[in-house]
């Protein structure tokens, strides 16, 4: 009966949002009378014989007000597509007020002609105005019915059910993890957490699903690197590890076929075309992105259906596991060494790592790129886990062990740059192992074997691998792709870190007061030179505020009652630091880099998190503590959340306009 009664107070304190906050326009504007008048036409409109006007295939149509002497408070442009598409159009405002004789222009709004409540705007005109003209642009070529513009007009109550579910997931979330929850009183280790667990799992789901449905463009084929992946599926089903396509011989001739400008002069010359950010290497073309996708995914769906599996649902999949394996290293981390852990903690700071650690970025953003990041954020989270599971009554389970090494070694066939967690095993097992060096028996050498042996088949693969493509066993072959720099030459340069170290981590965002509330960043430095910059939106330590306590961890040390999970801690935070650094020369500046090391950064602040929690032991303290957790994870959520609606490379703005407004307009207040 009480869950039934928090239900309610819940969906009531939605409602009650919905109603007088988002639709505050609704009550604001009731007291207005329309303005009675005829707009009359500049240019670029054709009247209809039901009084309505057409705007032709023109790129800009106006229409004019006269005679007005109105304080004008709104405005509501009633417009349809003639084709019955969505179409966005530009509309910009000049009127004069009592302060402007002359028409002052006003900023451009954008119209969907699908949404209700994009027809509707505020105006904030000082006092009277006499006269006012609006321009319509941005038609595409399309032709566009007004059939009425109406001033002074009531704007209407707008429900909308998408946006009553954000709030409810708002609200929810803000009253099921307050201090005085019962979620707190739960033990995580209870046999009835699971239902708990497996409920905001499914949550996760849901998010996901609304997350790859967000941006039309992931879902077709048309993106220049789209199909690597399943050109790659070909060459591992016919025997060759090279792609089936003849080069240009306009490459197959270039001195240096990786410099961008003479490469693209010579295509240009020569009216031939290339294999963009594919991996150019004596005459053949290859995919240097990892193979293990392909491996345990594409290949195998391609031999039993004869057909290639699109990369949406790859991602959408890998992210789908991501969630399971994350929930296990968090629940396994807990068993270990934070045994009375609450529920509530453990659910809190799960949706923290699903947010942050790159889950929702996969499915928002489900192309080639995110592919082997997200395989192997599943594969080394479900690794770990494992192998601090394979620790029981001071042994450790071979086959565990054995899993896990392997899961954390496939890596370096998925994104090598995950294999440093490999170096995990040594604050975990060195005193197992090394400590005491008599006691190295014979069931030791079989735990420590292990270890080591799965390590040793997948090098000796993934070895075979580069040496058949590129000749040499410890080359992976990034450096050959074309792409916008010549890598081959990138050469280390000291002056970059700064820079990766800045942007990575603490580079404040451009915080905007229109959706999606952020807008990218352009690079800025002292270093004269050449690197690969793609638009950022914040560094991970700024945008993630809970994980400045990543900076100060060595203040907790005293709290950790077991000094190994402080080691672990430690590892963490170095191993992400070399990660930037090594990522910022290799490669450059680029958002989804965030992913390579998000995941150590967020399980070291968790841990931290889990100590302190424990460490609280009086009640005042702990409700502090639960609220500080509280409002700075959702802070994470909600830049995690807005992130599904900006993208430089990929915006769902450019790629589908309509749907970037629904959204727009459905997040708008004033």
């Amino acid at each position: 009966m009480k869950e039934y009664k928090s239900l309610l107070k819940i969906i009531i304190i939605t409602i009650l949002i919905e109603t007088f906050i988002f639709n505050f326009n609704f009550f604001k504007t009731r007291l207005l009378r329309p303005v009675e008048t005829h707009y009359k036409i500049c240019e670029g409109l054709d009247i209809n014989n039901d009084g309505s006007y057409t705007i032709s295939n023109s790129s800009k149509a106006c229409i004019y007000f006269d005679n007005l002497n109105e304080k004008i408070n709104t405005i509501n442009v009633d417009v349809e597509d003639s084709t019955k598409k969505e179409e966005v159009i530009d509309v910009t405002i000049y009127a004069t007020d009592e302060a402007n004789s002359e028409k002052l222009k006003l900023p451009t709004f954008n119209i969907n002609t699908k949404t209700k409540r994009s027809t509707y705007h505020n105006l904030y005109l000082s006092g009277k105005s006499d006269s006012m003209e609006i321009y319509f642009s941005g038609l595409n070529g399309h032709r566009l019915k007004i059939n009425k513009i109406s001033l002074n007009s009531k704007i209407p109550f707008m429900f909308s059910f998408v946006r009553f579910m954000f709030i409810l997931g708002v609200v929810a979330f803000f009253y099921l993890f307050r201090p005085s929850s019962s979620l707190y009183k739960r033990k995580l280790l209870d046999e009835d957490s699971y239902f708990y667990v497996v409920a905001l799992m499914l949550v996760m789901v849901s998010l996901c699903i609304f997350a790859v449905n967000i941006n039309p463009l992931f879902k077709t084929r048309a993106l220049d690197t789209s199909l690597e992946y399943q050109k790659l599926t070909e060459a591992f089903y016919k025997g060759q590890v090279y792609i089936d396509e003849t080069p240009s011989k306009a490459l197959q001739v270039m001195d240096n076929p990786y410099d961008y400008g003479a490469r693209k002069k010579a295509h240009f010359i020569t009216s031939e075309d290339y294999l963009w950010d594919y991996a150019y290497y004596k005459g053949k073309y290859y995919v240097y992105f990892g193979a293990l996708p392909v491996m345990l995914i594409y290949l195998p769906y391609y031999v039993i259906t004869g057909t290639h599996i699109d990369n949406y649902v790859v991602a959408f999949i890998l992210a789908l596991m991501s969630i399971i394996s994350v929930g296990y290293l968090l629940y396994i981390i807990c068993k270990k060494w934070f045994k009375n852990m609450s529920l509530g903690m453990y659910m809190l700071t799960f949706i923290l790592m699903f947010f942050s650690c790159g889950t929702i970025f996969a499915a928002k953003r489900p192309d080639l790129y995110t592919i082997p990041i997200i395989m192997s954020i599943f594969i080394v989270t479900l690794g770990l886990a494992l192998i601090i599971d394979a620790s029981e009554n001071k042994k450790l389970t071979e086959t565990k062990l054995a899993i896990g090494s392997t899961l954390m070694a496939l890596t370096a066939l998925s994104r090598p740059q995950f294999l440093i967690a490999t170096i995990i095993f040594i604050p975990l097992y060195y005193d197992y192992f090394f400590k005491n060096k008599k006691e190295f028996k014979k069931s030791k050498y079989k735990e420590f074997l292990a270890i080591i042996i799965p390590y040793i088949i997948v090098a000796s693969i993934t070895m075979g691998y580069n040496y058949a493509r590129f000749g040499s066993p410890f080359d992976f072959g990034a450096n050959y792709n074309l792409t916008t720099n010549d890598m081959t030459h990138r050469g280390f340069v000291f002056a970059r870190w700064p820079i990766g170290i800045m942007y990575y981590l603490f580079m404040p965002f451009n915080m905007t007061l229109t959706f999606p509330y952020v807008e990218g960043m352009k690079l800025f430095s002292n270093y004269i030179g050449y690197t690969t910059y793609e638009t950022m939106y914040g560094g991970f330590i700024f945008t993630h505020i809970i994980t400045v306590i990543t900076i100060v961890f060595y203040k907790f040390k005293k709290l950790f009652k077991d000094q190994k999970l402080y080691r672990i801690v430690r590892f963490l935070i170095i191993s992400s630091l070399i990660v930037i650094l090594v990522d910022t020369q290799m490669s450059g500046i680029l958002p989804r880099y965030h992913l390579d090391y998000a995941w150590m950064l967020i399980l070291a602040t968790i841990i931290i998190l889990y100590t302190i929690y424990n460490a609280i032991k009086e009640p005042k303290y702990k409700r502090i503590f639960i609220n500080a957790c509280l409002v700075l994870i959702f802070m994470s959520m909600l830049y995690e959340f807005f992130g599904m609606f900006y993208d430089a490379t990929a915006s769902l703005k450019s790629s589908s306009p309509a749907k970037f407004y629904y959204f727009y307009y459905l997040f708008k207040l004033f």
